[in-house]
């Protein structure tokens, strides 16, 4: 797909999943703001620009379960992680190989949803200093966070993942898994 879709959307008003990956948009599309029933989006490999109100489409998606947008060179900026937190039905959020550098403010926005079960953010620019890694343990419905080769900006030393994986499993959580190449 290429320019904007939303004509062609109009015509799914009760799709529940939407997968548009693989395309050249440069946003989300208008018309996926009238998909009342959508639970799912997977938005991987397009060019998205990453700008404050990237996610607006998504503001009044009040099934939304699953976002997936990873795969593309621009991670989304700190307003756009801020304005998910009004979507309290997110329970899955995909975003590696966004070249994401997450800030603790980033960590926060995420920490507001409260039926985050799930949150891939794996080969990206992270790095996880004692404050993230307690925001991250105070997350209490992650049951997946995955970290695979995440590419540390500087060493991440003081970090030990076994011990915040024993903080998350001090929670009560019943499958928490830390993935990382640095454990």
């Amino acid at each position: 797909l290429h320019g904007d879709p939303s004509g062609f959307l109009s015509g799914f008003a009760r799709v529940t999943v939407l997968e548009l990956q693989g395309n050249a948009l440069t946003r989300i599309p208008p018309a996926v703001a009238q998909l009342n029933e959508l639970t799912g989006l997977s938005v991987d490999e397009n060019p998205l620009l990453a700008t404050a109100q990237m996610f607006e489409p998504l503001r009044q998606l009040t099934a939304l379960e699953f976002l997936v947008m990873g795969d593309h060179p621009v991670p989304p900026p700190l307003p756009a992680v801020q304005s998910l937190s009004g979507m309290t039905q997110l329970r899955e959020i995909g975003l590696s190989n966004v070249n994401a550098d997450f800030t603790l403010e980033h960590w926060q926005a995420l920490q507001a949803l409260p039926h985050l079960e799930r949150l891939w953010l794996g080969n990206n620019r992270l790095v996880l200093t004692p404050q993230i890694l307690e925001v991250i343990a105070s997350m209490q419905s992650l049951q997946l966070l995955d970290l695979h080769t995440v590419a540390a900006r500087r060493p991440m030393s003081g970090i030990d993942f076994r011990q915040a994986a024993g903080v998350a499993g001090q929670q009560d959580r019943k499958s928490t898994r830390l993935n990382s190449s640095h454990a």
